[in-house]
């Protein structure tokens, strides 16, 4: 389970959503009075709280492939609605945070990128798996 590439992707993805969650803000900008925590926006805490149950079921279904590249991929899609949200939130103050304030978005691409590489090699082991059931 663990050897596999796909697996540790998983693995970091749930690591960075655990520090999302309890840890770090997503925008902590005291240059521009703006402060976006997971546990002061519901509708963020949902996505991100449904994210590491999927990611975590995933993780654990690591013999049925084609359930665990679903997953993965929904689990894309709610790493879109909390960057859309962040967008949207920022973009109702005047200025705009600091590069090294915005730290949380970047972990949120993140988590979408390794999702997307899990998902990546999970179809390349289906692919490879369904050629050699042809011979």
């Amino acid at each position: 389970m663990i050897q596999r590439k796909q697996t540790l992707f998983i693995l970091i993805s749930l690591i960075l959503t655990y520090l999302l969650i309890y840890s770090v803000d997503i925008v902590c900008s005291n240059r521009c009075d703006i402060l976006l925590s997971v546990n002061d926006q519901p509708v963020l805490s949902m996505f991100f709280y449904i994210s590491f149950i999927l990611g975590f079921v995933s993780l654990c279904l690591y013999k049925r492939r084609s359930i665990q590249y679903r997953i993965c991929l929904f689990n894309m899609y709610f790493q879109i609605c909390p960057i859309i949200f962040s967008f949207t939130y920022i973009s109702n103050y005047t200025c705009f945070p600091l590069i090294n304030e915005i730290s949380g978005i970047y972990m949120i691409y993140g988590t979408f990128l390794f999702y997307g590489l899990a998902a990546l090699y999970i179809k390349k082991d289906d692919d490879l798996i369904e050629s050699i059931n042809r011979i």
